[in-house]
C-alpha cells in the first residue's frame, strides 16, 4: 500500500564473486542514559543498558550490532514501529555481584477444614557494586498475577518498589535508585498464594 525510497549519495563497487559488502550510509550520535538493569529471576547478573529516544526519520527493521569499549558484545532486533524509548543491552557487568537466596519455601493447607492449598515463598536479592563511581540501578521483579477469582495472592516487598505495572506490564514491579561504590543493596520479596485444591495453578514462584 506504500513504498519508501532511499536516495543514497555515492557509488559502491560490488565484486562478482558473491561476497556481501557492507556500506556505511550515515553516522548518527544519540544522547543516551546508561543504567545497570537486573532481573534476578531470569539471570543473576547486571546488564549494562543504554536508553535513548528513538531517532526521527524512516527506518527499516533489522538487527543492531553492538560493541562496548571496542569489543563486540552481540546483536539485538530493531523494530522502528515499537513504542517507547530505544533500550540496547551491552553485556554483563562483572563489577556488580547479584545473589538470590530462598529464605522461605513452604507448602501447606489453608482454612479451618483444609480445603485450600497455600504456597509461601520468600526471596532475598543482594546486590553489591565494586565500581569506583555511583551508577544508576534498575531492579525488575515479575510477581505472580491471579487469573482466577478463587486464587488469592498476598505480596510483601521490602523496601517498597517505586513503580508497579512497569511499562504497562501487569505484575512487574521496579526498584530504581543509585548504587554507590562498595554499597550493598538488599531487596526482599515475599509471596503467599492461596487457592482451592481443585484448581490447577501453574507458574508458582
Amino acid at each position: 500500500t506504500f513504498a519508501t525510497e532511499f536516495e543514497v549519495p555515492g557509488r559502491v563497487t560490488l565484486p562478482s564473486d558473491g561476497r556481501k559488502v557492507t556500506v556505511a550510509l550515515a553516522k548518527l550520535a544519540l544522547p543516551a542514559k546508561m543504567q545497570l538493569r537486573v532481573v534476578p529471576r531470569q539471570d543473576v547478573a547486571a546488564i549494562v543498558t543504554a536508553q535513548a529516544k528513538r531517532p526521527d526519520g524512516v527506518w527499516l527493521p533489522g538487527r543492531i550490532e553492538l560493541s562496548r569499549d571496542g569489543d563486540y558484545v552481540g546483536s539485538t532486533a530493531w523494530n522502528p514501529q515499537a513504542d517507547g524509548d530505544l533500550v540496547l543491552p551491552f553485556g554483563r557487568d562483572s563489577l556488580v555481584r547479584v545473589k538470590v537466596d530462598r529464605m522461605k519455601n513452604r507448602n501447606g493447607s489453608a482454612g479451618l477444614i483444609g480445603g485450600k492449598n497455600e504456597r509461601e515463598v520468600s526471596d532475598l536479592v543482594t546486590l553489591t557494586s565494586f565500581h569506583k563511581r555511583t551508577l544508576p540501578l534498575l531492579v525488575l521483579e515479575s510477581s505472580p498475577v491471579p487469573t482466577d477469582d478463587r486464587i488469592e495472592i498476598r505480596t510483601e516487598f521490602q523496601p517498597k518498589p517505586q513503580r508497579e505495572s512497569w511499562e504497562n506490564r501487569q505484575g512487574v514491579v521496579v526498584w530504581e535508585r543509585n548504587i554507590a561504590p562498595g554499597e550493598t543493596v538488599k531487596i526482599s520479596a515475599r509471596y503467599t498464594v492461596v487457592y482451592p485444591r481443585e484448581v490447577a495453578v501453574v507458574g508458582l514462584p
